[in-house]
C-alpha cells in the first residue's frame, strides 16, 4: 500500500492555516492548500478523523488556558482597533452611495414637481379646449349672433 502524500502534521497545519485565514476547510481548498499532490480524499479523511478525535479544538483550549491578563488586554485592544477600522471603512464605502442616493432623490422630487406642474397646465389647457369646442359647436348650430353684411 502506498503511503499518503501528506502527514497528519501537514494536514493539521494546512487546516489551521485555512482557519486562521477565516476559511472553513472544504475538500477542495484543503487539497489546494496542501499543494494538490496525491488524492484529495486522503487529506479530507485525515481532516475528518481529526475532527472526530477533537484535535482541532486543542489550539483554542491551549490559548484559553495560557491566556495571561496582559495578553487578554492586548487582544481586547486589538479587537477594538479592528472594530474601529472596520466601522471607518464601512462609513467611507457607504458615503459615495449616500451621495448618489441623495442626488437620485433630488432628481425624483424635481421630476415629480415638474410632472405635477405639467399636469396642472394640461388641466387648464383641457378646460380651455372644452370651452373653445363649446363655442365652435354653438357657432356651427347658428345659435350665436350673426353679422350680416
Amino acid at each position: 500500500m502506498q503511503t499518503p502524500a501528506y502527514s497528519h502534521d501537514e494536514v493539521f497545519a494546512a487546516v489551521m492555516a485555512l482557519m486562521a485565514a477565516g476559511e472553513t476547510p472544504t475538500r477542495a481548498n484543503l487539497f489546494n492548500k496542501l499543494g494538490r499532490r496525491g488524492q484529495s480524499l486522503t487529506a479530507w479523511k485525515t481532516y475528518q478523523e481529526m475532527i472526530a478525535a477533537g484535535l482541532l479544538d486543542l489550539p483554542r483550549q491551549v490559548m484559553e488556558e495560557d491566556s495571561s491578563p496582559e495578553l487578554a488586554k492586548a487582544e481586547q485592544a486589538h479587537k477594538d482597533a479592528l472594530r474601529t477600522l472596520t466601522e471607518a471603512v464601512r462609513a467611507q464605502t457607504a458615503k459615495p452611495y449616500q451621495v448618489r442616493l441623495q442626488a437620485m432623490e433630488k432628481s425624483l422630487i424635481e421630476h415629480t414637481t415638474t410632472v405635477a406642474d405639467l399636469e396642472a397646465v394640461i388641466g387648464v389647457l383641457e378646460q380651455h379646449i372644452e370651452q373653445l369646442e363649446a363655442d365652435l359647436t354653438r357657432l356651427r348650430k347658428g345659435n350665436g349672433q350673426r353679422l350680416i353684411l
